[in-house]
C-alpha cells in the first residue's frame, strides 16, 4: 500500500509524462508481483485504491491557492489572524507557526486551510493564543539557483505556504494551551540548565539532541558532523523514543505490570516526550514504530518492522503528502528499510563469517547494518546534499554505541542538575567526553583522503538506474546466484550511475545585486567570471558552494575579475579565505590598481593562487574553446574601477558570447570601435554592462555586438533602478531576447547537439 501511494505521489509531483507512465508501470508491476505471491485478491483494489489516494493528495496539496497570484513578489499587504500552533528559537530569533488563519486585503478575505509562519525577535506569544498580525504577505520561494535551499519545498512539508514579513502583533485573546505552553517553558529551562553546566558549544549540541531545540548548536560543529555522516545523531529519533520506551516498557513488565498497562504507560510517556520535542518527522515516525510494537505484544502479535515502518510513512504521508519530498523524512525512512530489507540478505549471504567468533560476529553484523543503511541512503544524500562520506559506515560503529551512552547521561545529568549542580556536572562527565570523542573523530574522519565523493545531483534516470540495480545485487544475492551479474551490476553502479554527463554550459548565477558567471567545459575545465554581489552575505556559502557541490564541481581553474568592485569579487574572497582550489585569478593589466585590487591580490599570493594580469589581445585556449579579451589594453590608466572591466570574446564551435563586467560609456566606445576594426560582430549572447545602467549599452555598441540574447545580472527589487527602461528598449530594437535573474534566476546557456539552449532556473 505504501509503494503504491508513493508511485500516486511521484505521478502527480513530477509532473512529466514519463514519469507518470514509469510510476504506472511501478504499479503494475507491484500488481503482478502481488498476483504471482498470492493469487488473485481482493487486496490488489485497495492497493490500486491506495495509489489514486496518493495522487489525490499530492494534487490536493499542490494545487494553486486564490492568494497565490497576489503574494508573488513582494507580496500583499495582510492582516492575518490565527492560532499560535508553534513557537521555534532561531539563531536570530523566534518562528512562529500560524494554523487556521483568516485573511484581510484590500482585494480579497478569506480562509487557508496552510499555515502561515513569521519571525520576531522575541517571544510575543503563548502557545494556542490567537494573534493578529499585519505584515506583508508572501509565497515562500523555490531556490533561484542550482543547488540552493528551496524554502518552498522545505516548508511546504511542514503544511507552510506563506510568510508574513515584518509582522507586528496583537494578541487577540489569553486562551493559551496550558499543559503544551508548560512544556515549552520547562523545554526553555532544560536549554538554560544546560548552558549553565556546559559550554556554549557543548550545550548547543545536547539541546539539539536531547531537547530537538536547535537553536544554540555551533553551526561549524553542525557542518562537521554533515559532512562527516553523523548528523543524524542530533536528530530525534528511535535511539531516544527506543530508549525511552522500551525501557520503561521492560521495567514496568518486571514490575508485573500487565501487557496493556505497560504499553499504555510508555505509550504515554514517548508520545509525552515526543510532544516536548517538537515531535519532527524521525521523531514522530519512531514513536508509531514503538507503538505498534507495543500493540503487537498486547495482542501476541509478532511485530514486523518493515510493516511497521510502511503503516508510519502511510500516516505521515496522508497528513502531509509534501514530506516525501523532505530529505529528513526520507533518510529516516530509508535507514529503516536498510535494515529491514537490506541487511537481511547481506547477512544471510555472510552467515558463516566470524560465526565463531562473538566479538568479531557482532562487530561484522554492525558493519553490514550500517553497511546496508548506506546503501539505500546513498540517492537520497546525493540528491539533497551532493556528495557522500565515504567512512561514514566504519564511524556510525563507533558513533552509535557510543550515543546509546551520551543519551542517558545527557537526560540524567540535566535532571540531577536541578537537585544539585554539582551532582548534574559529575553524572554530565561521561557525556562530555563522548562529545569530545564524537568531534574528535568526526574532523579526523573528515580529514582523511577522499573523505568526501562529490556526486553533484544525480538525474532522475539515474536514481531509477541505482535502484533497479541495487534491486538486481539483493536477488542476486539473496538466492546465492548469477554473482557475476550481481559483480557487473556492482561495477556499473560506481561507474556509471553517478557519473555525470557534461556538454558546454554557461551559467550566469542569481546573485542579487552583483555578477557572477561559471563556465563548465566538457573536457572538466571550470571557469568562473566574477563573482560578487552587494546585496547578498555568505555568497560564497549560500550560492556559490551549494551550486559547484551541484554539478559535481570540486574545484575552479581558473576566475576572471572583470573589475574589483565587491559586487564582482565578494564571492571569490570567500572562495579563496577558505581555502576552495583555485588554479589561477587573471585581473585585468592596469596601471592604477585600486585597494580592493591590490587586497585581492594580495589574499591570492597569500593563499597560493597564481595571479596573473590579462590585456588586450591575451588569449586563452580550453579544449575547443577559446577566450580573447578585448578590453583593457596594458597598462590601461582609469581613476574608474568599472571603465577597467575586462571584456572578454568567447568562442565555441562557432558559438560566441561577449562578457562585459561594468564596462562603462569611455571605455565601450574603445571596444566598439577595436571590435569594428577587427571584423568582431553578430554574437549570439550578450552578458549586458553594469547590471542594465544606463551608462552602457549604447545603441553603436548594441549595432556592433547584434546579439540574439542578453543575460542581465539584477537584483531583484534594487534601489539602482537596474535594469534601465531605455536599455532594454535598445536590446529589443536589435532583436535580443531578454533574460533577467531577477525574474528568471540563474540563467543556463547548454550545448544540445550543436545548438545553444537558454533557459531561466525559475519557471
Amino acid at each position: 500500500m505504501l509503494v503504491c501511494f508513493v508511485l500516486g505521489e511521484i505521478s502527480i509531483y513530477m509532473q512529466t509524462w514519463w514519469i507518470t507512465i514509469v510510476m504506472a508501470a511501478g504499479v503494475i508491476g507491484v500488481l503482478i508481483c502481488f498476483i504471482y505471491a498470492n493469487g488473485i485478491d481482493t487486496v490488489l483494489l485497495l492497493l490500486l485504491l491506495f495509489y489514486g489516494l496518493g495522487m489525490i493528495f499530492t494534487n490536493e496539496s499542490m494545487k494553486r491557492g486564490i492568494l497565490d497570484d497576489y503574494c508573488s513578489g513582494d507580496g500583499i499587504k495582510a492582516t492575518v489572524t490565527g492560532q499560535v500552533e508553534a513557537i521555534e528559537r532561531t539563531s536570530g530569533g523566534v518562528r512562529i507557526y500560524l494554523k487556521d488563519c483568516s485573511i484581510e486585503t484590500e482585494k480579497l478575505s478569506g480562509t487557508i486551510k496552510e499555515r502561515i509562519i513569521f519571525y520576531v525577535e522575541r517571544e510575543e506569544a503563548a502557545l494556542g493564543q490567537t494573534v493578529c498580525c499585519d505584515g506583508a504577505l508572501q509565497m515562500l520561494k523555490h531556490a533561484t539557483n542550482p543547488g540552493g535551499f528551496d524554502a518552498c519545498t522545505y516548508y511546504r512539508s511542514k503544511n507552510v505556504k506563506y510568510e508574513l514579513k515584518n509582522a507586528s502583533i496583537t494578541i487577540k485573546d489569553n486562551k493559551i494551551w496550558r499543559f503544551r505552553e508548560w512544556l515549552r517553558q520547562i523545554k526553555n529551562r532544560f536549554a538554560a540548565q544546560y548552558q549553565k553546566l556546559l559550554t556554549a558549544k557543548e550545550a548547543g549540541l545536547l539541546e539539539a539532541i536531547v531537547l530537538g531545540e536547535k537553536a544554540d548548536m555551533d553551526s561549524d560543529l553542525k557542518k562537521q558532523y554533515q559532512q562527516a555522516g553523523i548528523a543524524h545523531v542530533i536528530a530525534i529519533s528511535g535511539l531516544h523514543i527506543g530508549l525511552i520506551g522500551i525501557t520503561l516498557f521492560e521495567a514496568l513488565r518486571k514490575f508485573k505490570w500487565s501487557y496493556p498497562s505497560a504499553a499504555i504507560f510508555a505509550g504515554g510517556i514517548i508520545l509525552l516526550y515526543g510532544i516536548f520535542t517538537g515531535m519532527s518527522g524521525s521523531c514522530k515516525r519512531a514513536l508509531i514504530m514503538l507503538i505498534v510494537s507495543f500493540l503487537g505484544k498486547v495482542i501476541g502479535r509478532a511485530y514486523d518492522l518493515l510493516s511497521s515502518m510502511s503503516f508510519a510513512a502511510l500516516i505521515i504521508l496522508i497528513d502531509s503528502p509534501m514530506q516525501l519530498m523532505d530529505a529528513g523524512f526520507l533518510l529516516s525512512f530509508g535507514a529503516i528499510f536498510g535494515i529491514g530489507a537490506v541487511y537481511p540478505c547481506l547477512n544471510d549471504f555472510f552467515s558463516d563469517f566470524f560465526r565463531s567468533k562473538k566479538l568479531l560476529n557482532k562487530l561484522w553484523e554492525s558493519f553490514l547494518i550500517s553497511f546496508s543503511i548506506q546503501v539505500v541512503t546513498i540517492p537520497v544524500i546525493a540528491w539533497f546534499y551532493y556528495e557522500i562520506p565515504m567512512y561514514s559506515v566504519f564511524l556510525n560503529l563507533v558513533i552509535i554505541p557510543l550515543m546509546s551512552m551520551l543519551v542517558p547521561s545527557a537526560m540524567l545529568g540535566l535532571f540531577c542538575s536541578l537537585i544539585s549542580i554539582k551532582l548534574g556536572a559529575l553524572i554530565l562527565f561521561p557525556a562530555r567526553v563522548i562529545m569530545f570523542i564524537n568531534e574528535f573523530l568526526s574532523d579526523v574522519f573528515n580529514h582523511l583522503p577522499y573523505a568526501h565523493f562529490v556526486t553533484g545531483r544525480p538525474e532522475l534516470w539515474q536514481l531509477f538506474i541505482y535502484l533497479a540495480l541495487v534491486v538486481i545485487i539483493l536477488i542476486s544475492v539473496r538466492r546465492r546466484v548469477f554473482i557475476g551479474i550481481a559483480a557487473a551490476a556492482a561495477f556499473l553502479l560506481i561507474g556509471s550511475v553517478f557519473l555525470p554527463v557534461k556538454e558546454l554550459s554557461v551559467t550566469m548565477l542569481d546573485v542579487g545585486q552583483g555578477d557572477g558567471m561559471v563556465i563548465e567545459f566538457p573536457t572538466g575545465e571550470v571557469i568562473l567570471i566574477d563573482g560578487g554581489s552587494s546585496s547578498e552575505k555568505k555568497l560564497y556559502e549560500y550560492t556559490y558552494a551549494p551550486y559547484l557541490k551541484s554539478q559535481g564541481i570540486v574545484k575552479v581553474d581558473m576566475v576572471i575579475i572583470s573589475h574589483a568592485d565587491m559586487d564582482h569579487i565578494s564571492a571569490v574572497k570567500e572562495m579563496i579565505e577558505q581555502h576552495f582550489p583555485i588554479g589561477k585569478l587573471v585581473l585585468p593589466d592596469i596601471a592604477m590598481p585600486e585597494d580592493n585590487y591590490r587586497n585581492l591580490v594580495k589574499l591570492a599570493k597569500e593563499n597560493g593562487v597564481n595571479v596573473q594580469g590579462i590585456s588586450r589581445g591575451d588569449r586563452i585556449s580550453v579544449g575547443n574553446a577559446r577566450l580573447t579579451c578585448l578590453h583593457p589594453p596594458e597598462g590601461y590608466k582609469t581613476e574608474d574601477a568599472n571603465e577597467y572591466s575586462a571584456t572578454i570574446d568567447f568562442e565555441y564551435k562557432g558559438f560566441s558570447m561577449l562578457f562585459t563586467g561594468d564596462l562603462g560609456g569611455t571605455s565601450e566606445e574603445q571596444v566598439t570601435q577595436y571590435m569594428n576594426s577587427k571584423g568582431l560582430s553578430g554574437y549570439q549572447v550578450l552578458k549586458v554592462g553594469h547590471h542594465g545602467s544606463d551608462t552602457s549599452s549604447s545603441d553603436e555598441f548594441l549595432k556592433q555586438v547584434s546579439p540574439k540574447a542578453a543575460l542581465i545580472s539584477v537584483g531583484y527589487g534594487n534601489s539602482y533602478g537596474h535594469p534601465d527602461r531605455e536599455v532594454l528598449k535598445r536590446l529589443c530594437s536589435v532583436g535580443a531576447k531578454v533574460y533577467r535573474t531577477d525574474e528568471n534566476g540563474a540563467i543556463n546557456l547548454l550545448f544540445q547537439e550543436d545548438k545553444i539552449v537558454v533557459e531561466g532556473y525559475v519557471k
